[in-house]
């Protein structure tokens, strides 16, 4: 150790007891030697004169002449010295000492691997745990480092040595460098201070000489000089497994004499009780050698082991684990006795002393090493837990954060979507990206149901200030602030953009087809074609433009700045040449008339036609027209019709005709009008306000007819067109260009024409659905006519397969039922009841019984198609046997009619008809026929989901019941007046209702949360007040679509799978959302993902 290691007596010497306290405590009294001569501990002073001891202490045990004195040799630890001895330990704190404890004095060969291993094991006896050595032992190859002069660094270190440890052999007894080392040390230190190891046998003391005998290996320096025979420690049988016994010489023979009496063989390692020695930190791998030195047999032999134990999980005892030098070999092993009698002169500890102190060190380091390991441990523990809280909590925070963002999403979609509802598309896909949730998925659901004439947005990149459609309307035009023309085909999906002059684009026009565009911005026109893009009326200020419907020539009207009259000015772009002429007033509409007429509005409603050939005037309409201020004008694109729009009225005229134009009308709110267009046949006109464009008929007379559609979702509204027809429509917002279809009942579903459904007469019978067992055929029974049609289903998709018709025309529909993929169909005949294939028209099974119970409301196969189970219109519950023809009934309602609704669980283990009662529901038994009643009231619908029975009550409620309906499981709000029809999906997870205002409401079945509502299609053949409560609806397979049919309607099939809505929004929105469209764009943060992301 460094100079501040003093040496530790740990608990083992307990100065603060007494004296006699600590003898008895060890068990064993100080052993006084008869040969005074022989004791290492004595002094020189000791051997001269009478002891004259250092302190004075009272004892009734010992003579205290016989028991050493303690003396601190720092603040810490106490050293234990001999009575008369000098500091010869390692130094304390402050104190000024040898540099080494002990200098090893040996001749390198075999016997290196050796006294390493007794260096390693000597600084390292009964050292503190948290020391890396007690003592500083020199030894050439662990403390030279290369010099220029060797003896000069070896005399430095004896002189830094406070002993000498000679280790005797053969060949140290011929060894120049030993015998150097020894001679210094007699020369300049006292015998006293010299310990003899002997490392392989070869020691004996002539007694009759007093001396070395002559056979002893020592150096030549080491003889003549000892006046007694030391006691020396025998190492000779460590070289290997199965040598012999370390030993010591005692006097007076020749035999050795073991240091430990009790020891007779040398003791082996034990795995339990041996750690491998490793290099001493600082030792270089080659050593320091001198003159003719041999190689170091430690670089290239096995690891030293060493005595002292090896804990399992302790922190690393000495350098080596520092150093990850290699150990010793296995087959040297130093035992703790030999050790203990070389460390305890070097210590200043008698030997027993030093023994104790190095197993309670060993036990203390043990304690630690288990207090360290519980401590660790309880640490890992604690740890690992609250890292698991951790984790967990940050995982919780992130979830947390996951669902409020995306509630926030769906509340700005909920909030955007009267008047940003492009934006809020965008941001409710957003939402059920980021969390799917009840509040996400309804706000989706919300935003693909609204507005259901709309088709799709076009975004033009910059505000755009003037609108066309083809004749056609396949193709729309805008033309942008920033003086950029962008052309969209709808239709074919391709979108083209160019160049005008740089300037606001003040009007646009196109052709029939869309392939020749005209627009005038007030300094110059452009004509842009598929081909080319020509500059026209540079420097005339074209302020509007008009295009043939074959696109062959191109009207301009310029209006120069603070002029009275407009000059019209005709382009021919197949010829080349322009007409000019200029007019009487100043023009606000212009359009072509078919290929030979121009129709011409002036800013306060007069117009008047002129001829293309030579622009002369064809007919006008004087200076009648509109009333003063406050009124918005409109023209059709073919300027057949004209009108304005004031008041809350809307009034037109038509330009061709009587002398005497009949006039239109059509009435909206009254609020003034951004922009009015009129349909080319004159029927309807569409009037924004207010971000909200109405539709409205236009009938003749002053009589207002009401509104036919209202599109909102856009707050920002300027201008409108019709584009190809009545039913299309092509308005601005912002950016973008809106697409609007008057025909289409839904963005969600799609419909198909059925002509026996559209036939049947609404009186309140709904028709009938049932998918078969793979999901892959539809059958639709009508209510009247018994007509079936079946359909194929692929990707929500219906085609027609086939259609039949029953015998009896004026007879209720028959009961599609499905054997495997083959459809059959039950119903009444003139004998009774049949069951008859669909396909082949074959009678599978007849089954005579009265006309009355031949009307099968309800029937479902079971066991194996033999046997059918079936609810009659009287309310009767039966089965029917196909093979034996046998029918035998269940149960019976009172009464001869039974209004109620039935159902047959899928299994046939059970069917629901009315109460016995006759006002309630009851549920049947079908394998042993008893009947009780489930819950109270009548109910408007009965299905069986996976889960049990639901059950729509006519005053509102809807019941969850267990399959057999004795207990309830859940009851979920009405939804105000229902209509009848009831479905749940396959999952049981979604129910379907229908309320009697025609709107269908979906919600979860099992929280009672709302996921939407979405209008079904107007039965166009509607006799009843009601005609919902003839609506039927049914679940696919896959639960992934909802399929709904009216009697005197369609057949319609709504997805329900919020994949399916978050495509639906996306097409619409045809585009993802932007950093600037999303709020936390502000703070920083990206958008959420939406549509192609």
């Amino acid at each position: 150790m460094d100079g501040d290691d003093g040496v530790a007596s740990g608990r083992g010497a307990r100065p603060w007891e007494p004296r006699r306290t600590r003898g008895r405590s060890r068990g064993a009294r100080p052993r006084e030697s008869n040969a005074r001569e022989s004791n290492p501990y004595e002094s020189p002073s000791r051997r001269s004169g009478p002891r004259r001891p250092t302190s004075r202490r009272p004892t009734s045990c010992w003579p205290a002449s016989r028991w050493s004195i303690w003396r601190w040799s720092s603040p810490r630890w106490p050293v234990w010295l001999a009575p008369g001895s000098r500091r010869s330990g390692p130094r304390g704190r402050g104190e000024r000492g040898p540099g080494y404890d002990a200098f090893i004095s040996y001749a390198h060969g075999p016997h290196d691997r050796l006294a390493v291993a007794l260096q390693r094991r000597v600084e390292r006896f009964a050292k503190p745990w948290y020391r890396s050595r007690a003592l500083r032992v020199f030894m050439d190859r662990a403390s030279l480092a290369a010099a220029p002069e060797l003896w000069p660094s070896i005399e430095r270190a004896l002189e830094a040595s406070a002993w000498l440890i000679l280790l005797t052999s053969a060949k140290a007894a011929s060894s120049a460098w030993v015998d150097r080392e020894v001679a210094w040390w007699l020369a300049h230190r006292s015998p006293r201070r010299l310990l003899v190891v002997a490392l392989d046998g070869g020691l004996a003391w002539d007694q009759a000489r007093g001396d070395w005998a002559a056979t002893a290996a020592v150096p030549a320096a080491l003889r003549g000089v000892l006046p007694h025979e030391p006691l020396w420690v025998d190492l000779s049988g460590l070289t290997g497994p199965g040598a012999a016994s370390p030993s010591a010489a005692v006097p007076g023979t020749t035999e050795p004499r073991t240091a430990n009496s009790s020891t007779t063989e040398p003791r082996t390692a034990n795995p339990g009780t041996t750690e491998p020695g490793t290099t001493e930190p600082g030792t270089t791998e080659s050593g320091a050698t001198g003159p003719a030195m041999p190689d170091d047999p430690l670089i290239s032999g096995s690891p030293v082991i060493l005595g002292d134990p090896v804990i399992p999980g302790a922190p690393p005892t000495d350098d080596s684990a520092i150093t990850g030098d290699s150990a010793a070999p296995d087959d040297v092993v130093i035992p703790d006795d030999l050790v203990a009698a070389v460390a305890a002169p070097l210590r200043g500890l008698p030997k027993d002393l030093l023994v104790g102190e190095h197993l309670r060190e060993r036990r203390r380091t043990m304690r630690w090493v288990r207090v360290v390991v519980t401590v660790l441990t309880v640490l890992l523990v604690t740890a690992v837990a609250a890292a698991r809280i951790a984790v967990g909590e940050r995982d919780e925070a992130r979830t947390q954060a996951r669902v409020a963002t995306s509630r926030q999403l769906a509340a700005e979609a909920v909030a955007a979507l009267p008047s940003d509802l492009d934006r809020a598309q965008l941001l409710a896909v957003a939402g059920y990206r980021t969390d799917r949730n009840p509040q996400t998925r309804s706000a989706l659901f919300q935003a693909v149901t609204a507005a259901p004439h709309l088709v799709g947005y076009l975004h033009a990149g910059a505000r755009v200030s003037a609108l066309a459609a083809s004749g056609d309307g396949r193709v729309v035009v805008a033309g942008t602030a920033d003086g950029r023309l962008v052309r969209w085909c709808h239709t074919c999906g391709t979108r083209e953009e160019t160049k005008a002059d740089g300037r606001l684009v003040w009007d646009v026009a196109a052709g029939a087809d869309g392939s020749v565009v005209a627009a005038a911005d007030g300094e110059s026109a452009v004509v842009w074609t598929r081909e080319q893009r020509m500059t026209l009326e540079a420097g005339r200020w074209p302020a509007r433009a008009a295009v043939s419907p074959s696109g062959h020539l191109v009207a301009l009207l310029e209006e120069r700045p603070g002029a009275e009259r407009s000059v019209l000015a005709v382009h021919d772009l197949a010829r080349g040449t322009t007409q000019r002429r200029t007019l009487r007033r100043v023009y606000a509409r212009i359009a072509f008339t078919g290929e030979a007429a121009i129709t011409l509005i002036d800013m306060h409603g007069p117009w008047e036609r002129r001829a293309v050939s030579g622009l002369r005037r064809l007919a006008g309409s004087g200076l009648l027209g509109t009333p003063m201020g406050g009124y918005t004008l409109g023209m059709s694109a073919d300027g057949r019709h004209v009108g304005f729009c004031k008041y809350g009225e809307v009034t037109t005229w038509a330009t061709t005709g009587p002398p005497e134009p009949a006039i239109r009308s059509g009435a909206v709110p009254y609020v003034f009008a951004e922009s009015l267009a009129i349909s080319e046949d004159g029927g309807r006109a569409a009037v924004a306000q207010s971000g909200t464009i109405r539709v409205v008929p236009l009938k003749p007379g002053t009589s207002p007819s009401p509104v036919l559609a209202e599109l909102t979702g856009n707050a920002d509204t300027d201008r409108v067109v019709f584009a190809g027809g009545p039913t299309r429509l092509a308005s601005t917002s912002g950016d973008d260009v809106v697409l609007w279809d008057l025909e289409r009942f839904s963005r969600l579903g799609t419909a198909t024409e059925v002509p026996s459904l559209e036939q049947d007469a609404t009186a309140g019978v709904p028709p009938r659905l049932e998918f078969s067992p793979s999901g892959r055929r539809l059958a639709l029974a009508s209510a009247v006519g018994r007509i079936v049609t079946t359909f194929g289903v692929a990707a929500g998709r219906l085609s027609e397969v086939s259609r039949s018709e029953g015998q009896v025309v004026d007879a209720p529909s028959d009961v599609p039922l499905w054997f495997g993929e083959r459809l059959a169909r039950l119903g009444p005949d003139r004998s009774g009841l049949r069951l008859v294939d669909d396909g082949s028209g074959r009678v599978l099974a007849r089954w005579p019984v009265p006309a009355a119970e031949a009307e099968v409301a309800e029937a479902r196969q079971v066991r194996g198609g033999t046997r059918l189970v079936g609810v009659s219109s009287t309310g009767a519950v039966s089965t029917y046997d196909t093979r034996t023809g046998e029918v035998r009934r269940l149960h019976q309602v009172p009464g001869s009619t039974w209004w109620g609704d039935t159902a047959i669980r899928a299994d046939g283990g059970g069917a629901v008809t009315g109460a016995l009662s006759g006002e309630g529901t009851a549920y049947v038994d079908l394998l042993t026929g008893a009947a009780h009643e489930v819950g109270e009231g009548r109910s408007s619908g009965v299905v069986f989901a996976r889960e049990g029975l639901v059950i729509q009550r006519e005053s509102g409620p809807l019941e969850l019941w267990d399959v057999q309906g004795r207990r309830l499981l859940r009851t979920l709000p009405g939804v105000g007046n229902p209509a009848g029809a009831l479905a749940v999906s396959p999952d049981g997870g979604t129910v379907a209702r229908v309320r009697a205002d025609g709107f269908a409401v979906l919600t979860a079945l099992g929280t009672g949360d709302p996921i939407g509502t979405f209008p079904l299609p107007v039965p166009e053949n509607a006799t009843s007040p009601t005609p919902w409560d003839a609506t039927a609806m049914a679940f696919t397979r896959d639960g992934r679509h909802l399929v709904t049919a009216t009697s005197g309607g369609r057949l319609a099939v709504w997805p329900v799978d919020p994949a399916d809505w978050r495509r639906i929004a996306c097409r619409t929105a045809g585009r993802s959302l932007t950093s600037a469209e999303w709020n936390g764009g502000a703070a920083g943060g990206p958008p959420p993902a939406s549509c192609d992301r």
